[in-house]
């Protein structure tokens, strides 16, 4: 297969949902239950739950003349933006639950598009992208002794403008770093990595920082875990995590990459 020019997010995209890229919403609302959203919800997504507020418990800010009332549950969301914004709605329930939502939202005069399929459709489309992009990605495996010190050159790099894949704080094993949040379920797991890698240009080397240990709760996408295992690893010394080290660590990665 080819490789592609960058960006990947043209391979996979919400278009693909017929819907736009989520970034473009000024809102997403899942009708979903709060456990369904607390597992997994696109990126930017916001609980409002169906039977959170029924269409009469409006504010005065939601009554429209045209429809039915804005409910209080979306009426809260929607006080700053203006006639015309674009909002998504998606639910579980084969767009039943969106409906109750799209409905007064499109009378209060926002663009709304429903996501086809629901949420069963978007796991497929993020499986599908799981599944494509790693294969079209090139992936350099930073190992090292010292875990603190891998940290501070993962975050080195991205300040230089490097695309960086932290694995083990998308595994939640370093919740303080500020590369990334980590994951609470499987499925949030793959959002997050495919919100990432949909991110990366295939040009370019993708810095990876490997788990230490294996989570007991999550895995790796097989094709994820098929190109790093063929991927090349870099096995760093790193006896202190003194800036200036780090800094040197660093200059010699980029120029290996010809980046500098």
């Amino acid at each position: 297969m080819p490789t592609p020019s960058a960006p990947l997010g043209s391979l996979v995209h919400p278009h693909q949902m017929e819907v736009q890229e989520f970034a473009t919403y000024a809102l997403i609302v899942d009708a979903r239950g709060a456990a369904a959203f607390e597992d997994d919800h696109i990126p930017g997504a916001i609980p409002v739950p169906v039977g959170a507020g029924e269409p009469g418990e409006s504010s005065p800010s939601g009554t429209t003349d045209s429809g039915p009332a804005l409910p209080a549950a979306l009426a809260v969301h929607v006080q700053l933006l203006e006639p015309g914004d674009r909002v998504l709605v998606y639910c579980d329930r084969g767009g039943l639950d969106s409906l109750v939502w799209a409905t007064p939202l499109r009378a209060a005069g926002f663009d709304v598009d429903v996501l086809g399929g629901g949420w069963i459709n978007y796991r497929r489309w993020v499986s599908a992208g799981l599944d494509l992009l790693p294969r079209l990605l090139t992936f350099r495996r930073l190992t090292s002794s010292s875990d603190g010190g891998l940290q501070q050159v993962a975050l080195a790099l991205s300040r230089q403008g490097e695309q960086v894949l932290d694995l083990a704080a998308l595994m939640d094993q370093h919740p303080s770093t500020t590369l990334t949040g980590g994951a609470a379920s499987q499925g949030a797991l793959e959002t997050a990595l495919l919100d990432v890698l949909r991110r990366f240009d295939a040009q370019r080397p993708v810095w990876t920082l490997v788990a230490v240990e294996a989570s007991d709760r999550l895995t790796l996408p097989p094709a994820l875990r098929d190109a790093l295992s063929r991927s090349e690893e870099i096995a760093l010394t790193l006896s202190s995590q003194d800036t200036d080290a780090v800094a040197a660590v660093v200059k010699t990665l980029l120029e290996s990459t010809g980046s500098v």
